[in-house]
């Protein structure tokens, strides 16, 4: 059973999604010891989804930030009671509430805050200097109530010699038109360099997937094609799902009557979740009609799952700093259900306020915690229209985890400078950069207006800055063609965090929402091989939404 906050719940027993008829039948008990084939015939064993140089010989124990404490320690900050945000507070805090923040989102649901807006420059600059895990990353609060509008700041350019090729591993599945190229180099055999050479700070070791990966690798094929996917979430994987949402829990209540209950809050939305019962998921898209109004909610904390706990159900990725020697952990949502909030679609909805809440839920995405000592946090965002479906997202979580960004250069199509910057906090403006213009595919397309961003994320950042990038322009032959690029065996390791939401075919649970921007004749199994590339390159690869 699942409640979601409706007047009835789902018996997942019973033929209750769609058009999956008797394939639920058919559902078998999952193990992470089962096999499949891939594409090309050959089977997935471990050593397709794990690293090897993860498996044997390590003898240092990673190094994992593990307490609340530890990432204010890490983040140059002094450490604060557990009832105390992991951010410092720029100004107006909400209540009390220490939690940082770029518009005053309050506990219980944010908004952008604007209100009014005039017209200047975005006094554009470029940060070179600092850590983003230091004392000045803080957290804090930026208030919106005046914005202003301004000219798009360009990003900074640099050269360098010949990069030489890495390895990764193969993707072998052909390809049809518009779908995502296993080419070792992009753009006419164009090498990539970034001219960097410096003791990495994060240097890449390997990625371990989890019990609970490993059974959707194995697996998705077969789901997908029964279109059994909710009925596995609801009946096989019950207890994985409880495990993840209970580690996603950003603030938790008081111990007492309700103590079982927690939030997970993605700065937008706010899913309510009963800790204590294992019988059902106890969900909810608002505050549960048992819980007082006026019982207080802690303010949102950083997720920072404890070591060990939930191995079962998190996978990870093991770094090394080259300049200390130190090898560390970072753990990462797993690539599960149909790439996104695993229960999107699953979760029944009798009210219309709710009914695009699970699709466009972030709260599943898990963060790195600021370990890394890096020159410079830089985020690239490709499909930023204005302010909430552009950076807030980012800024705030991140913001949350002690990480600021010393620059954000955003893309868009259809707004204007002036409309965009009007949408952006005054206090923040210095460090964003917008530019209107039509983004490449490929690097023989590379053109000041219109970038190839792969090739612009090089020459503008260095392999120990902390580079993110969001890429949401719902243009599938573009998007593929940029991930290509990315996964080519020639590009440099610049990129550290990537979102992307992959539109395709055979996503039967989202089809009704992409129609034509979902790439034709693309299956599950190749999206799941695409992120695991990824995420097997060292990139922190998130599915988007």
């Amino acid at each position: 059973n699942v409640n979601t906050g409706s007047s009835s719940q789902i018996n997942t027993g019973s033929s209750s999604y769609g058009n999956e008829n008797e394939a639920e039948k058919n559902v078998e008990t999952i193990t992470s010891s089962s096999t499949a084939t891939k594409s090309d015939g050959t089977p997935y064993v471990t050593s397709d989804y794990n690293n090897d140089s993860y498996k044997e010989g390590q003898k240092e124990t990673p190094k994992v930030i593990s307490s609340a404490a530890q990432i204010q320690m890490a983040a140059g900050m002094s450490p604060q009671g557990s009832g105390s945000s992991t951010s410092e507070s720029y100004g107006n805090t909400n209540g009390g509430s220490s939690s940082g923040s770029y518009d005053n989102v309050s506990s219980s649901g944010g908004s952008d805050g604007s209100t009014s807006s005039s017209s200047g420059s975005d006094g554009s600059t470029n940060n070179s200097g600092g850590s983003y895990g230091s004392t000045n990353n803080s957290g804090g609060s930026y208030d919106s109530s005046s914005n202003t509008s301004g000219s798009n700041g360009e990003p900074m350019n640099s050269s360098g010699g010949s990069y030489g090729s890495t390895s990764s591993s193969a993707y072998t599945n052909a390809q049809p038109q518009n779908q995502v190229s296993s080419a070792s180099t992009m753009g006419g055999g164009n090498s990539y360099s970034n001219g960097d050479s410096a003791p990495k700070r994060r240097k890449f070791v390997g990625y371990q997937s989890s019990e609970w990966e490993m059974a959707w690798l194995n697996n998705i094929e077969k789901w997908g094609k029964q279109q059994t996917i909710c009925q596995v979430l609801m009946r096989e994987h019950k207890s994985y799902i409880h495990d993840f949402l209970e580690v996603l829990c950003t603030s938790r209540l008081e111990p007492g009557p309700y103590g079982s209950w927690c939030v997970i809050d993605d700065g937008e939305l706010q899913l309510w979740f009963n800790e204590g019962n294992h019988e059902a998921l106890e969900i909810y898209w608002q505050r549960p009609k048992v819980i007082p109004f006026d019982l207080p909610v802690p303010p949102p904390q950083a997720v920072v799952p404890p070591p060990g706990k939930y191995d079962h159900v998190l996978s990870k990725m093991t770094f090394m700093d080259e300049q200390t020697g130190e090898k560390y952990e970072e753990y990462i949502e797993p690539l599960v259900s149909h790439l996104r909030f695993p229960l999107s679609k699953c979760m029944p909805v009798d009210d219309e306020q709710f009914y695009f809440h699970d699709t466009i839920f972030k709260g599943f995405i898990i963060p790195p915690p600021p370990v890394i000592r890096g020159d410079r946090a830089i985020f690239y965002d490709a499909g930023s229209p204005d302010w909430i479906k552009g950076p807030r997202y980012f800024l705030n979580t991140w913001l949350r985890h002690g990480i600021k960004f010393d620059d954000v250069f955003s893309y868009d199509e259809r707004t204007t400078p002036e409309e965009y910057y009007s949408t952006i906090p005054l206090e923040i403006q210095p460090q964003i950069h917008y530019k209107q213009c039509t983004i490449a595919s490929d690097e023989a397309d590379n053109f000041p207006d219109h970038p190839f961003l792969p090739s612009v994320i090089i020459e503008g950042t260095t392999e120990n800055d902390y580079v993110m990038f969001k890429l949401d322009i719902d243009r599938p032959g573009i998007e593929n063609g940029i991930i290509s690029a990315i996964l080519s065996d020639g590009y440099p390791p610049v990129i550290d965090e990537l979102f992307w939401e992959h539109h395709i075919a055979q996503n039967y649970l989202m089809f009704e929402h992409w129609k034509t921007t979902a790439t034709p004749d693309t299956t599950f199994r190749e999206s799941y091989d695409i992120f695991l590339r990824l995420r097997q390159k060292g990139i922190r690869a998130h599915a988007w939404t």
